[in-house]
């Protein structure tokens, strides 16, 4: 690398290249750019670099993992408690870390670890002795199995060939036809090892020499290349050789670029910086080039999942996590929102799920399902975003495209509204209710105290009432549509969305407001009440304070007198006021449960999206002291997690640092819009 790149790159002009520790609050997942990025044959990898008692590793979640150690003279350098100075982050992309370390005193080490492709992860190292003596030894490059799983290593030129094996349901619930999770690997260098290939069932090892005098060098370079089993040999080992082959100016400059035209707040504090470029690191990392069934480019819930559900394609509340994303790559947000409004039908159905190989409809009794409407919001978010970005000077959108996407948010969200009126209104009292699979359609899926006492297990439950959740998300997509069509000066179409939402709020009002204990509910779809009878004959209350009874807040809905006491609810620790958030359901109830043990959790796990939801309310009330509260609650908790174990979380426990949901979730990329929406208050 020339000096003077190398000077950028450490100086930190790209904004998002930072130094971090162990210690400090840095994602440190890994997968290809989004331009040599597939979803068939797809590879990340965590960086380990925080565990004393491991090596350093690059680690995946059933394709095995591959890293480093040492022999310096007589002795074994393994764990990273054995270094001399532990790994240091310099700089940490989507796709790409530099990190330094010092595997023994005097024996400096400076590496790139960059995911080049989805096929293919490249690790440059380089290793200069600083002391006065010679230094001698060897690096082991090592791969390992997971556990449980064996099979034969052949040595090949420079390196191993093996096979590994994902189950088909962890790509996707609806993986291709075709598809076998049967995949071929390579582990190689720029090098012949010195001494045959030391393998068992489970591991794997080459070894390099290294023989320095004071004031030298030497350089080595690594990959991991991955295909699919019917592809041939010469195939594999052609695309590790272009990865192998890249030059480190090439690395650097490819997976920075994206960066330039992203938007740079200008954070003085280091951890506040970190974890705003985290954010926005995994939101770009969940992104994939259109292919299959999308023209455009798409998102994953988490790049590297361990579950299906997590990688069919995209879904409206994930899409919140635009919101954040634009602020990286507007355009790349719009072309992710297009996603939806191009599988559009006549009558102005969206599916629940679009992906590149799977359209999910869900449906129930002859209802298709769909998802909670977040459409016209977001459209309205990112296009405001990217507007706003264009007149710092920051932004990469330009005028024409963005309003091209704008004309098409307006017809798209038009006709979605009329769906939700002409199959979500079953009873015509301008009040609407979940339909298809409503528990899906709720998006709140599993561990619902209402939903389970309606009828657990019955995916049609929720349709028994009409929704304070989805009638506050239609007032807010009409105020959106009233927002989009005065952008485009519609006046006449932007008086009757206003009106519209207007009218729909005062029902809300009207209907869903308990006056006793000053809460906002579901009620009743066929009386209107707080009281429900189910298929079963039980008579269900249905005042169960949830996180759902402050969405009128981010609607704009509340009366000024109501908003008052949403806050006090909210800010009463007995209630909401957790240590890492506003949990899904009130500590009080019966049903609360402060730790997450598994995926979907709405009994009181803290969701960050939803807390999004009524931190912006906050916002628009005025309660600006209350809104900073929370924002820096939500941000401690991803924070307390990357500290920890270097990964972001589908959900987070209330008030505990252990948990078990999902891990590198994309809607936890929020946070950098939260951290932006700060940063404006001030």
């Amino acid at each position: 690398m020339s000096t003077l790149l190398f000077f950028f790159f450490m100086a930190g002009l790209t904004p998002a290249m930072l130094p971090a520790t162990a210690a400090d609050p840095i994602l440190t997942t890994y997968a290809a750019p989004l331009h040599r990025s597939e979803y068939l044959l797809d590879e990340g990898y965590h960086l380990r670099f925080y565990s004393p008692r491991q090596p350093l590793a690059f680690t995946t979640d059933t394709a095995g993992d591959w890293g480093l150690s040492f022999r310096i003279g007589d002795r074994e350098v393994s764990a990273v408690a054995d270094y001399a100075a532990p790994p240091r982050i310099e700089g940490s992309l989507s796709s790409l870390a530099r990190l330094s370390f010092q595997p023994a005193a005097g024996l400096d080490a400076k590496a790139i670890f960059a995911v080049w492709s989805s096929r293919a992860a490249v690790l440059d190292l380089t290793l200069t002795n600083t002391s006065p003596q010679p230094v001698q030894g060897t690096v082991v490059l090592w791969y390992s199995r997971p556990e449980g799983t064996g099979g034969a290593f052949r040595p090949t030129k420079r390196g191993v060939t093996f096979t590994h094996t994902e189950p088909p349901a962890n790509l996707s619930e609806t993986p291709p036809a075709g598809f076998t999770g049967r995949f071929r690997d390579l582990l190689a260098a720029d090098r012949d090892p010195d001494g045959v290939v030391e393998a068992t069932d489970t591991e794997a090892r080459l070894r390099f020499a290294i023989d320095l005098a004071p004031g030298a060098a030497r350089r080595f370079r690594f990959v991991r290349a991955v295909g699919l089993e019917e592809a041939s040999a010469d195939s594999l080992e052609s695309t590790a050789h272009l990865a192998l082959h890249q030059s480190e100016e090439d690395l650097v400059e490819d997976a920075s670029k994206p960066y330039r035209s992203a938007y740079d707040p200008g954070l003085t504090d280091p951890a506040r910086r970190l974890l705003y470029w985290s954010a926005l690191n995994l939101a770009r990392q969940c992104m994939l080039p259109g292919e299959g069934k999308v023209r455009y480019n798409y998102y994953v819930f988490s790049r590297e999942p361990t579950w299906g559900w997590g990688h069919d394609g995209q879904v409206f509340h994930e899409s919140l996590s635009m919101l954040a994303y634009a602020l990286f790559d507007a355009r790349s947000a719009m072309d992710s929102q297009r996603i939806f409004m191009e599988a559009q039908d006549g009558d102005g159905y969206i599916p629940y799920r679009i992906g590149p190989y799977a359209v999910r409809t869900f449906p129930v009794k002859g209802e298709r399902t769909t998802s909670a409407p977040f459409l016209s919001w977001t459209n309205w978010e990112v296009y405001r975003t990217a507007r706003d970005l264009r007149r710092r000077d920051a932004g990469n959108v330009e005028r024409e495209e963005a309003r091209r996407f704008l004309r098409q948010a307006l017809g798209a969200g038009e006709s979605f509204m009329r769906f939700w009126a002409d199959h979500r209104d079953t009873d015509h009292d301008g009040l609407f209710e979940w339909g298809g699979n409503a528990v899906l359609e709720s998006v709140r899926d599993s561990q619902v105290p209402i939903w389970d006492l309606l009828g657990k297990d019955d995916p049609t439950a929720p349709s028994l009432v009409e929704a304070v959740d989805l009638n506050s998300m239609l007032v807010r997509e009409m105020r959106a549509l009233g927002d989009i069509a005065e952008e485009l000066r519609e006046t006449q179409s932007a008086a009757r969305w206003r009106q519209r939402a207007d009218a729909l709020a005062a029902k809300i009002n009207e209907t869903m407001w308990d006056p006793e204990t000053r809460f906002y509910y579901n009620v009743d779809r066929a009386t209107n009440g707080f009281t429900v009878k189910t298929a079963a004959g039980a008579t269900i209350d249905l005042r169960r304070k949830e996180i759902i009874g402050f969405l009128p807040l981010w609607a704009g809905i509340a009366p000024p007198e109501r908003a008052q006491a949403l806050v006090q609810h909210l800010t009463n620790p007995s209630e909401f006021w957790r240590r890492f958030g506003v949990p899904t359901l009130s500590a009080d109830d019966p049903g609360y449960q402060p730790n997450v043990t598994r995926c979907c959790q709405w009994n009181g796990a803290v969701w960050l999206e939803w807390n999004y939801l009524v931190f912006d309310g906050l916002r628009r009330y005025g309660y600006k002291r209350e809104a900073r509260e929370l924002g820096e609650r939500m941000i401690e908790a991803a924070a307390t997690q990357l500290r920890r174990n270097h990964r972001f979380w589908e959900s987070y426990s209330p008030d505990g640092e252990t948990l078990a949901s999902p891990q590198n979730y994309i809607w936890d990329s929020i946070l950098a819009r939260v951290i932006v929406d700060l940063q404006q208050d001030q």
